[in-house]
């Protein structure tokens, strides 16, 4: 309903008056089945907005009175054709437009939205579902924020649902208003439908996420949860730089990062090596995350550090961090 409006009972049907999101995901899907010679199943999207200016209004606002509808319609439709309707996922596409000013909120915020729905789908016979979710990393201006920290915090805690990040956004370009290019859309759909087919054929999902940053006597070691071991692309195809997208915050005796590599010993583990043991009471590793604007095909923030999965040119990329360095014990 575009945010405007009260969403009509029906039972109907119609064709896609747009092309969102969603609907690229549903055809990426379609043209996978079609390739591999499978039937091909009548695919149902929705998109509900609204005008929520937190992730706590956006679970009480319009676009989530208007999705109880779409799913009670949806149920009403597959029933009119004799069927029955099975939701694929949820996409949540929320993240720049919160201004609440705090990390933990937004996160709290999604973390209640997401019950919602769980529930609403629930007393319509419905499973829980898979909510998948792209970690938005801003535009070439916007670097930095709560909402962008708070996806950090959602990443790895989000409670008993099932969140998917199919990849960060720096992987995808830009054009000059900041919205995706039509390329960085369906390369969006495209790893969206490489996760959700991964989910649920019971393969977890998940980007490289930096967990502990750790000393390690005058470097910093990283530990990543990671399904794959970790690799630095050395063709650095989003012009990260030199240092991959990472940097030094909170720095007080001039330390600086002079390379980036692999730890030799542990596959899904990084060593920042230094110029001198950093010193600083807020000392932070950033990936990703609050880099200073630019210019170029990609946001601002970005990065060169994947895993070693791949499938039809896609990869799948690590998600921003900004941790705090702890003493780790050497």
């Amino acid at each position: 309903m575009a945010g405007e409006g009260e969403a009509p009972a029906t039972s109907l049907l119609q064709q896609l008056p747009e092309q969102t999101h969603e609907a690229l995901l549903a055809e990426a899907l379609l043209t996978r089945r079609a390739d591999a010679r499978q039937s091909l199943p009548l695919i149902f999207t929705r998109v509900e907005t609204d005008h929520a200016t937190t992730a706590a209004e956006l679970g009480t606002g319009k676009a989530s009175a208007n999705l109880d509808r779409a799913l009670t319609n949806l149920a009403a439709a597959a029933t009119r054709l004799g069927t029955t309707a099975q939701v694929l996922a949820v996409t949540l596409d929320y993240a720049l437009e919160d201004i609440s000013g705090d990390p933990v909120a937004y996160r709290d915020g999604m973390i209640a939205l997401m019950e919602r729905i769980t529930r609403s789908m629930a007393k319509r016979g419905l499973a829980r579902p898979i909510f998948l979710a792209s970690f938005d990393c801003g535009t070439r201006d916007i670097t930095s924020g709560p909402a962008l920290q708070g996806q950090w915090e959602l990443s790895w805690n989000h409670g008993d649902h099932q969140l998917v990040i199919p990849c960060p956004t720096y992987a995808f370009a830009l054009d000059d208003t900041g919205r995706l290019t039509d390329q960085g859309r369906r390369q969006k759909a495209a790893i969206g439908c490489e996760a959700l087919l991964a989910v649920h054929a019971g393969d977890p999902w998940l980007c490289p996420t930096i967990q502990l940053a750790e000393r390690a006597g005058p470097d910093i070691r990283l530990v990543c949860a990671a399904k794959e071991p970790l690799v630095l692309d050395a063709a650095d195809p989003f012009d990260a730089g030199p240092m991959a997208g990472f940097r030094l915050d909170g720095v007080t005796n001039g330390a600086t990062l002079r390379a980036v590599q692999l730890d030799p010993d542990d596959p899904k583990a990084l060593i920042l090596r230094c110029s001198k043991r950093p010193e600083g009471d807020n000392l932070h590793i950033a990936y990703a995350h609050g880099a200073a604007p630019s210019t170029g095909l990609y946001p601002a923030n970005r990065g060169a550090l994947r895993d070693d999965w791949s499938a039809n040119g896609l990869y799948r990329w690590a998600l921003p961090a900004l941790l705090r360095v702890t003493d780790g014990g050497l």
